[in-house]
């Protein structure tokens, strides 16, 4: 195998290890949203605790560092053409085919049994659940259709970029888009880091050095969560500055995407420090791997049929209590990765669901 070779073993089995952070991270979160009984559920008691605000202050910005950072091998490879067919593939029609199972299983409940409900009603519900559903391929969809303009046409400006997102900043937040601006910053940011390859120039620092700058990183991000709050969550407040009061949440957005980074950082920085560690008794290496590998199935079946459907009305009577958080997400993790193999061993199913080749 050659040094190249052996430079893309590592980092792609870096990322898969961070990927399996994340997706872990992805579980818990919801485990804790959804399965810590009715009321902690309903009085979204949630946004107040501290584990679930640590969680998502950054875990799925790293998802979305991640997805950019891959992303510019796929730009610099393929024409545009291919680009825009491949990201139609790969993220939309998997949307379309779960959204497609989850239309079905509920639609006997979506309609009253008695009463006129007509063609234009099934519709809108259907296309609303196709909109609503997945947002974080829905995210990576847009941000890479960015991308493929910007590259093919504006030769990767960064002042393009720049103005994109300062539009993002004064447009209305409609159709989960405050979702998708929220991770635009850290999917460009990614991508043009991968592009100017400034990681081989962070492998070139010193141990010392790096040492270092992942303790800076971890006291300025456990500096910022200390304020973290209720606000800060972009389900609460949204990006836009529109009929807004500019300074506070221009402040807001900023903080986000700020302790995103941050956060990311310090997984980042954890996930390579394990790569090439070994456990006596189980390879936790091989594990966040594997679960990394598999993250897209487990994300989109743990959201799409878990959650509401069954994890919450098995725990509707319990209180929160992190020891059967814990017992919850593994549960989750062992079943969706369990499907999502068992997705990958059809080509048609992998294709369709997985949006794999």
């Amino acid at each position: 195998m050659s040094g190249k070779d052996n430079i893309t073993t590592q980092r792609n089995r870096t990322l898969d290890l961070i990927k399996g952070i994340a997706i872990i991270l992805v579980v818990f979160g919801h485990s804790i949203q959804y399965g810590s009984g009715e009321e902690f559920y309903s009085s979204k008691a949630y946004f107040e605790y501290w584990f679930f605000q640590l969680i998502y202050s950054f875990h799925m910005p790293l998802f979305m560092l991640v997805s950019g950072y891959l992303f510019y091998y796929t730009v610099k490879k393929y024409s545009i053409k291919t680009l825009l067919i491949s990201r139609f593939t790969k993220l939309i029609f998997p949307i379309v085919a779960w959204s497609t199972i989850l239309f079905c299983i509920k639609f006997p409940h979506m309609f009253p049994q008695e009463g006129n409900f007509g063609l234009l009603e099934i519709i809108k519900n259907y296309v609303s659940m196709t909109i609503y559903n997945l947002w974080f391929i829905w995210a990576v969809f847009y941000c890479s259709i960015t991308v493929i303009i910007v590259n093919k046409f504006f030769r990767d400006s960064i002042l393009v970029y720049g103005i994109i997102g300062v539009i993002m900043l004064v447009t209305p937040d409609i159709y989960n888009s405050n979702l998708y601006k929220f991770m635009y910053p850290y999917f460009i940011l990614a991508y043009l880091f991968s592009k100017y390859k400034l990681i081989l120039k962070v492998s070139q620092l010193s141990k010392r050095s790096k040492g270092w700058i992942g303790i800076i990183t971890l006291i300025m991000y456990f500096g910022l969560f200390s304020f973290y709050n209720y606000n800060i969550f972009i389900y609460t407040t949204g990006i836009t500055l529109l009929e807004k009061n500019i300074s506070s949440q221009l402040a807001i957005d900023i903080y986000r995407w700020l302790i995103g980074l941050l956060g990311s950082g310090c997984m980042i920085g954890i996930g390579t420090l394990l790569i090439g560690k070994k456990f006596s008794v189980v390879s936790i290496n091989n594990i966040l791997q594997s679960l990394g590998k598999n993250s897209i199935g487990i994300y989109i079946i743990s959201t799409m049929f878990i959650n509401d459907d069954i994890l919450l009305p098995i725990t509707s009577t319990y209180q929160l209590n992190i020891i059967l958080l814990s017992i919850e997400t593994v549960v989750i993790l062992l079943v969706c990765y369990v499907l999502s193999k068992a997705i990958q061993q059809f080509k048609w199913s992998n294709r369709a669901l997985l949006g794999s080749r």
